[in-house]
């Protein structure tokens, strides 16, 4: 649903002449992100406000988010997929900080292991963003600084105000999971067997646009 309405209006932007149709992959994608945002949000509030966990999961997101942005990552094939994996992956996130890390004293291990694999993999680009080389040395930087201070931040709350240790805990285990997309192990996998696929869709999608 978000394709048809995303191509629906890209389609009229270039007929209107408001874009030009060399912009159409670009408008096109840009469209589809901020329309599956809105939703995704959206899902992921009402779920967490219902399961009582709305301060954790505006924690996780905002520590996954702000390295993200940097650092990239692995994107699911569809937005539905995305969604679900993003609701798996911050429920068990949030479970292990508050029942299992406080009481196992992994908060340190885990963001050194964040760490070494942002300084090792990022940034990571998609088939939809490539980075040129001045982009990727840019970003490169960013992901580097972001970590860090991430990791600070979270030791400095961590060590003075115990009352947010859970808290510490979720931070930690969602700049974990941003690393973790990262790693070859899951961007190789799934872009390598995407590419091909992704580029007929989008030359199909021209093709049916140009003979309308």
């Amino acid at each position: 649903m978000v394709d048809r309405i995303c191509r629906i209006v890209t389609q009229q932007l270039v007929q209107k002449n408001i874009i030009e149709f060399e912009d159409y992959d670009i408008y096109m994608y840009g469209l589809q992100m901020f329309i599956a945002s809105i939703f995704k949000g959206i899902g992921i509030f009402a779920i967490f406000y219902g399961l009582g966990w709305l301060k954790e999961a505006i924690v996780f997101i905002m520590a996954f988010g702000i390295l993200r942005i940097n650092a990239g990552g692995y994107h699911s094939s569809t937005y539905f997929r995305c969604f679900i994996l993003t609701i798996i992956t911050m429920i068990i996130s949030i479970v292990l900080a508050i029942f299992i890390i406080p009481y196992t004293f992994m908060i340190l291990p885990i963001l050194v292991i964040s760490i070494l694999l942002v300084l090792q993999y990022a940034p990571v680009d998609t088939p939809n963003k490539p980075l040129s080389n001045e982009e990727y040395l840019v970003y490169r930087k960013r992901s580097i600084i972001v970590v860090l201070l991430e990791s600070l931040i979270i030791l400095i709350i961590f060590i003075i105000k115990k009352d947010f240790l859970i808290y510490c805990n979720i931070a930690a285990m969602a700049i974990l999971n941003e690393a973790l997309t990262l790693t070859p192990f899951v961007t190789k996998s799934v872009y390598r067997g995407r590419q091909f696929l992704e580029k007929e869709v989008k030359t199909n999608e021209k093709e049916r646009f140009i003979t309308k």
